[in-house]
């Protein structure tokens, strides 16, 4: 599990918006902290701000740690980026078969509205399950 400091900045009905400085550490473990590019979600900006459902109870100046399960990275990458290409490039190649390059046009076309329709559809089911991020309250060991 990754899990890094957040704090939280603003409370929204039962969703708490976090806030996570630069740079910060992708682990605990890591020696050289400060020079990290590897952050949680690698993402380069001075501060980063999510909105997180609020399970806890946190208030506005609690530290929390914001906690990514082990694999949900990478299969919300695959979801995202693999699965659309798949089958963009499945229903090129079906569309090819058919009707030459008027077909795979529209095979690549179809393939990706049905990758965009499945993703939108997966996503809120997703977020009603497991959301890609939560928080927790700072264990001090």
């Amino acid at each position: 599990m990754n899990q890094n400091q957040a704090k939280v900045i603003s409370i929204d009905f039962d969703h708490a918006w976090v806030e996570i400085p630069r740079r910060v550490a992708a682990c605990g473990n890591c020696q050289s902290k400060e020079n990290c590019q590897t952050g949680l979600l690698g993402i380069e900006s001075d501060v980063r701000r999510y909105r997180l459902l609020n399970d806890i109870n946190a208030r506005v100046g609690d530290t929390v740690e914001l906690c990514t399960a082990n694999g949900t990275l990478l299969r919300a990458s695959f979801v995202s980026y693999l699965l659309p290409t798949l089958l963009a490039l499945g229903g090129a190649g079906t569309g090819q078969f058919f009707a030459n390059d008027a077909g795979a046009l529209f095979g690549t076309l179809a393939g990706l509205a049905l990758g965009v329709l499945w993703l939108r559809r997966t996503e809120r089911i997703g977020n009603s399950k497991t959301p890609l991020l939560s928080i927790r309250h700072l264990s001090l060991s």
